[in-house]
């Protein structure tokens, strides 16, 4: 990753749920946003796919940056999700279950022209759209 100050303080990174695994995004599935800061949001898609944040928060995380040279290092981001919060629009899933999964990382860059803070670069894992179910990798849940 890139690193400056206006990056550090405004990077996020997004964790979205394809909680049935069928490999369609539909409405109200879960999304979990982890900015810098760790003001942690939890969010759900709406019916058009836009993000909104959910009435109840739940989840959580910590990141930490390591210096590699001059401005370039790594980033590395800590978080936990509740498997069944009892929130309709959380993930709910239990041990043995295989969800669909999908991390972007959004880089952050404050503009003196426009005053606001833009997306001006990212990546995600694994590649494709977010609204594209059948590029979310899988994520199955042990069961010991």
């Amino acid at each position: 990753f890139f690193r400056d100050k206006e990056y550090e303080r405004n990077s996020r990174l997004w964790i979205y749920f394809d909680g049935n695994n069928n490999g369609i995004i539909e409405k109200d599935e879960d999304a979990q946003r982890f900015p810098w800061d760790l003001m942690h949001g939890d969010f759900h898609l709406a019916a058009d796919g836009s993000r909104v944040q959910d009435e109840q928060s739940d989840g959580g995380g910590r990141w930490c940056f390591e210096t590699v040279s001059g401005d370039l290092g790594n980033a590395t981001y800590e978080f936990e999700i509740p498997l069944n919060s009892g929130d309709p629009q959380d993930l709910s899933i239990t041990p043995g279950s295989t969800v669909g999964i999908k991390i972007e990382y959004e880089e952050m860059h404050y503009s003196e022209e426009t005053g606001i803070f833009d997306t001006v670069g990212g990546d995600s894992w694994p590649k494709g759209d977010r609204l594209d179910g059948l590029t979310y990798a899988k994520l199955i849940l042990k069961v010991d």
